[in-house]
């Protein structure tokens, strides 16, 4: 009979895991990082077999004949290899966090600080520049759709691209309109780096800003975040944000902030970003611009619903 380890946890899809993130926090507790697991389990296998013979009995002539059954039975090892996926070490953090002195801890109790493990789960928006980059994107795509369907169109009609494009009165301004969603999601990639922020809101009215590792994705960010939706977050608190405080979300523009002397036009160009945005059809409330404390900061690990 096989005998398997039950399995635990519960159903998750992920959007986000960061495999470094899991890897670090499990190696600091002492925990090794597994590549597979090896189960083995033991089949019997039998069957009853007719003999005949004979028993020669000393002092008789002739041997005495006789049949029975006998039993066979063998036994087979099967040997089987688990490999350990990221979200499967992600459950043994989980597991190892909670049957250690540390908690996984209600993220909207009094006294969750720095260092602390939570789970939070809200309503999920992209902030400032990544709102911006969400919405240029998907209408660079759509301009490009826009143009392989000219292109086709044209054919069809035995006239060249341009030709067709003059019949529409608006080509020159749509081709304008192109450029600048084009820069502004250079300038906002550029600006975000390599990990863009979210804000968390919880039920219970906390707030918990975040910053995404691109590379961490396990979809698309134009589907993860393409409206507000409820996801989980699994994280560690980094800091606290006071009641007369702010976090700036970009990351190019908190480093500014803080190393150099560019606070006044950084600040200015916060308040143009709500402009811009309106601009260009991105919704962007102050929300959106900068969290406002209280709230906290969280280094997330993992997102999924």
């Amino acid at each position: 009979m096989a005998s398997e380890k039950s399995p635990s946890g519960e159903l998750r899809e992920l959007i986000y895991i960061d495999n470094e993130s899991v890897n670090g926090h499990l190696s600091s507790m002492g925990v090794g990082l597994e590549t597979g697991i090896d189960e083995s389990s033991g089949s019997v296998e039998g069957g009853r077999a007719r003999f005949f013979g004979n028993i020669n009995v000393p002092g008789l002539p002739l041997g005495l004949g006789g049949e029975g059954e006998k039993y066979n039975e063998e036994t087979e090892d099967i040997q089987k290899q688990i490999d350990i996926t990221v979200p499967y070490r992600l459950q043994t953090l989980r597991e190892v966090i909670e049957t250690s002195e540390s908690t996984i801890k209600n993220p909207d109790e009094e006294g969750v600080g720095p260092g602390d493990v939570v789970e939070v789960t809200g309503t999920v928006e992209p902030m400032s520049l990544f709102r911006f980059e969400l919405t240029e994107d998907v209408i660079i795509r759509i301009n490009e759709a826009t143009n392989i369907m000219t292109d086709a169109l044209a054919e069809i009609r035995g006239v060249s691209p341009n030709e067709l494009a003059e019949e529409d009165q608006d080509a020159e301004e749509d081709d304008g309109n192109v450029v600048g969603n084009e820069a502004f999601l250079e300038a906002s990639k550029k600006l975000n780096n390599k990990r863009v922020p979210i804000r968390i809101d919880t039920e219970g009215g906390n707030s918990f800003g975040a910053l995404l590792n691109r590379k961490s994705m396990t979809v698309p960010e134009t589907h993860a975040f393409s409206r507000p939706r409820k996801y989980t977050i699994f994280a560690r608190v980094e800091r606290r944000i006071g009641n007369n405080e702010s976090w700036e979300p970009t990351d190019t523009l908190r480093l500014g902030k803080h190393f150099t002397n560019m606070t006044e036009e950084l600040e200015d160009f916060s308040d143009d970003l709500k402009s811009a945005a309106a601009g260009h059809g991105v919704k962007m409330d102050d929300k959106h611009v900068n969290m406002d404390g209280p709230g906290k900061i969280v280094h997330p690990i993992a997102v999924y619903w």
